[in-house]
């Protein structure tokens, strides 16, 4: 799973029955919202009851959730001709382009994202939860996109969520995650100052330990420990490493990431061993099998 829900959408995931896992919660809401547009009449009730089951479309991230999430926020936006509703489908629509690979699609969901944050503002005020989920989207879209100034934008508008104490603790969090990973590789970044704000994320989303973004700044802090390499970090790191790698519910890149970055600090028989793992595996970003054999061939190349 992926995200969160919104608040139009929380309390129910609450009073949901607590015994049953959170997918399963989702799963039953998603039902829920399916039945309701049976006998919901007129376009701005079908709306509203659209734009929350993208919304739990998009948090549940099965195969094929997405691409419908994007046909309920297009019947948002056509049927909620002003208001919240609309300006939160907006910014729902715009975060489906995450995904893209095409400029024209970033290009285009900055510019969407832009808007809704400008009419959110004026609207219900700088801390609103969609307001804020606006300036990270918008930050994402910028830093996957990578153009001239992209990187620098996307810092301002990352380190303004988390220094908000009246924002979404989650798109704090997430905000954090994002801007650690940005400075990961930086030469000049303060790596204790960014230790400690993917611990702040961690607390943050201690409730949530199998989020994509709580398991990633679990893991970003076990690649900054890893550049610090002070004492005890070594052995820091690979418990972290091994904790994600163990974690079934653990993103699959994400899991691959944490499997490389143990390889690059374990003996060489074991790394090759977790590196063919890695290789070997289907559906993975290619950048991450890439990064595996040449972690690779740098351990054989190890004295």
């Amino acid at each position: 799973m992926r995200g969160t829900l919104s608040p139009i959408l929380s309390h129910l995931v609450q009073t949901t029955i607590a015994a049953v896992g959170e997918k399963e919660k989702i799963n039953r809401l998603i039902n829920k919202y399916r039945k309701m547009l049976r006998f919901a009449e007129g376009g701005f009730n079908m709306a509203e009851i659209r734009f929350g089951l993208a919304d739990l479309l998009i948090t549940r991230d099965d195969p094929g959730d997405w691409k419908e999430a994007k046909t309920h926020y297009e019947f948002v936006l056509q049927h909620a001709m002003y208001g919240y509703l609309r300006f939160a489908a907006m910014i729902g629509k715009a975060e489906l382009s995450i995904r893209s690979v095409e400029k024209k699609d970033l290009d285009a969901a900055i510019e969407l994202s832009q808007r809704a944050h400008k009419n959110l503002a004026t609207l219900v005020g700088a801390s609103d939860y969609y307001t804020v989920k606006c300036l990270v989207v918008e930050a994402e879209l910028m830093i996957k996109r990578d153009a001239k100034g992209d990187k620098s934008a996307a810092m301002k508008a990352l380190e303004k969520v988390f220094k908000d104490d009246m924002a979404d603790f989650y798109f704090r969090a997430r905000a954090i995650t994002d801007h650690a990973e940005l400075l990961l590789y930086e030469k000049n970044a303060d790596i204790n100052r960014e230790l400690q704000l993917c611990l702040t994320a961690i607390e943050l989303l201690k409730d949530k330990p199998n989020d994509y973004f709580s398991i990633k700044a679990k893991l970003l802090q076990g690649e900054y420990i890893t550049r610090r390499m002070a004492r005890y970090d070594k052995s820091r790191a690979t418990g972290i490493f091994m904790g994600i790698i163990g974690n079934k519910n653990a993103d699959a890149d994400l899991s691959a990431r944490a499997k490389i970055d143990l390889a690059e600090i374990s003996e060489k028989k074991k790394a090759k061993k977790i590196l063919k793992e890695v290789v070997s595996s289907q559906n993975l970003d290619p950048y991450l099998v890439a990064r595996a054999k040449q972690v690779s061939k740098s351990k054989e190349e190890e004295k």
